[in-house]
């Protein structure tokens, strides 16, 4: 069996990508004349081509050498569809950048006539495509001729090649009895054992947390961070109303949008509190302490629609309906409401909350929407209807805080332990299966002192892999996972509930659904493994409070803002 060079220039490109090693990347592709053709996913690009979004497929072909040819017909194409759709400004910015000022592709005499023919399509008032192509087809078939040819230049392939294949030699050499041993530390360079021990993998200590990257707000506060779904973009929005758009892989402000070259920033005239992006990134929505909503163009800087909520009530959360076409809101009274882009009106309004919401969110279908507050309870709705399906509250804990000890302490309750069977025969709902005869520990009661099962929930998130499944965290040391009747079905208990004050405020979780990050209030990061069950603490992130946690659904590294005025991106690695 021979092994082709290029295949090995390949699996090493690929490592330096993955690593972030862009620039060492450029260089060993010069020096062998071999481009990484890999996307992220190949189906998610075709499948953006043959829809048209177009944002989502720029996107995923970053770094990606097209032929000269398909590289002019999918920027072509893209430019005409924005020119119809009116987004004159965008197809400009596109034009000069991919085609007029890209120093990397040399074109034709062919192409240059093209490009001469596309610059007077700027100069009409309306585009009728069907005068501008002169092949006969219409736009979705053009697509799908892009879909077929990127599809052959383009390669999918599985992550980490270069690690996976170091692996299976070494257990190849195992079989062989040329490894005698697989329990000790392995020097991959030296082929040789050390002393030290493996960790297991049950151990969380083999969970590293690094600093990446900070970003210091010299006379502003950071209130609120969020990604956009390609992993590309970083937006914050801060206390004095500013937003703006750093690349997370550099830790520094995109300079690469020209509003932001420029010094022209987003801006609102409050704080902002929360944020959110569109499914295919070119979009995104901010909301203030006002009841003012922004949607935004990213790569224009522009803005394209405000809505203001009567009241001027605070807007706590939002999210993008399914269609892409709505929002919801929720409020600082109680409130969730549905909003039309378009329109900028209200569509219909939810169930409340006795005080303001502080998170909520949609279940995998979208058929349901989950909210917490801090009148301490959980509510779902029909998505469709606005029926109220279920409100309920976190069942009492038994935890007490010992004077003598100055420690928290567990309570045995008279019926032993928790068991964890799940006897719901709903074939939607699988958690319970998955969890038979899972011992829970014993139950924890609270004195009346901390009573937290009465505080504000913080956060409430639906396990896309268990379907009727959330993620609960309220102001305790405790996170839940419970299910949409309110039944709880696990629960991970903070490494530092010995200390008085060990409450949690915030947590995320991770785009495969695996890992979840938590932070107390105390700044500590712990990191849980949803599929071992296991819980970690790690290190101290910032010295004020935390206002927001968000992970990266690229590569899962992590980005937390504070009060110290500091943005800090995490590389985490399991």
């Amino acid at each position: 069996m021979n092994v082709e060079k290029n295949d090995l220039v390949q699996i090493v490109l690929q490592f330096l990508q993955e690593n972030e090693l862009y620039e060492t990347k450029q260089i060993l592709e010069k020096e062998c004349k071999i481009s990484l053709n890999i996307v992220p996913s190949q189906e998610t690009l075709l499948v953006g081509i043959e829809e048209g979004k177009w944002g989502e497929v720029l996107t995923l072909l970053e770094g990606v050498t097209l032929p000269l040819k398909l590289y002019f017909d999918l920027h072509e194409e893209i430019i005409v569809e924005l020119l119809i759709l009116q987004e004159k400004e965008i197809a400009t910015e596109l034009f000069k950048t991919k085609l007029l000022g890209n120093k990397k592709t040399q074109f034709n005499e062919k192409e240059q006539r093209r490009i001469k023919r596309m610059k007077k399509m700027f100069t009409k008032e309306q585009l009728k495509p069907e005068k501008y192509f002169t092949d006969g087809l219409d736009p979705q078939q053009r697509r799908k001729n892009l879909s077929y040819h990127i599809r052959r230049a383009t390669q999918d392939t599985k992550p980490s090649r270069l690690l996976t294949l170091i692996q299976q030699g070494i257990r190849s050499q195992k079989q062989a009895g040329e490894i005698e041993k697989l329990n000790g530390k392995y020097d991959l360079y030296s082929g040789s054992f050390g002393s030290e021990e493996l960790v297991s993998q049950s151990d969380l200590s083999t969970f590293e947390v690094a600093i990446r990257h900070t970003i210091k707000f010299n006379e502003d506060i950071p209130t609120c961070i969020s990604f956009s779904p390609c992993g590309k973009y970083l937006i914050s929005g801060s206390m004095n109303g500013y937003l703006e758009v750093w690349n997370p892989s550099t830790g520094k402000l995109d300079l690469s949008l020209k509003y932001q070259k420029k010094n022209i920033l987003m801006k609102h005239q409050a704080r902002i509190n929360t944020l959110c992006f569109n499914d295919d990134s070119s979009f995104f929505v901010s909301c203030t302490d006002n009841g003012e909503i922004k949607f935004w163009n990213l790569l224009a800087g522009k803005c394209l629609k405000i809505i203001q909520l009567a009241g001027e009530k605070a807007i706590t959360n939002v999210r993008f309906t399914k269609d892409q076409k709505k929002i919801v809101v929720s409020t600082n009274e109680g409130k969730l409401i549905c909003y039309g882009l378009t329109s900028g009106t209200k569509i219909k309004e939810f169930h409340s909350h006795d005080s303001f919401i502080n998170s909520f969110c949609f279940s995998y279908n979208y058929k349901t929407i989950i909210s917490c507050g801090a009148d301490s309870r959980i509510k779902l709705s029909k998505t469709k209807s606005t029926r109220e399906i279920a409100n309920f509250k976190i069942p009492q804990e038994n935890l007490k805080y010992n004077e003598r000890t100055k420690s928290m302490e567990i309570v045995p309750e008279n019926d032993g332990n928790f068991d964890n069977d799940n006897d719901d025969d709903d074939e939607d709902d699988d958690y319970g299966e998955k969890n038979k005869n899972n011992k829970e520990q014993k139950g924890l009661m609270i004195s009346k002192n901390l009573d937290f099962q009465e505080n504000t929930i913080n956060n409430v998130i639906h396990l896309v892999n268990y379907k009727k499944t959330i993620l609960v965290c309220n102001r305790s040391p405790v996170i839940y996972l419970m299910s949409f009747d309110g039944e709880i079905l696990f629960k991970f208990y903070s490494p530092r509930i010995h200390l008085k004050s060990c409450n949690f405020l915030i947590c995320a979780i991770s785009s495969d659904q695996e890992h979840i990050y938590a932070i107390d209030e105390h700044n500590y990061l712990f990191y849980i493994n949803l599929n071992k069950k296991t819980i970690g603490q790690k290190i101290k992130l910032h010295k004020k409070e935390i206002l927001d946690l968000q992970i990266n659904p690229i590569n899962n590294n992590i980005v937390t803002c504070s009060e110290d005025s500091f943005i800090k991106i995490w590389k985490m690695k399991e």
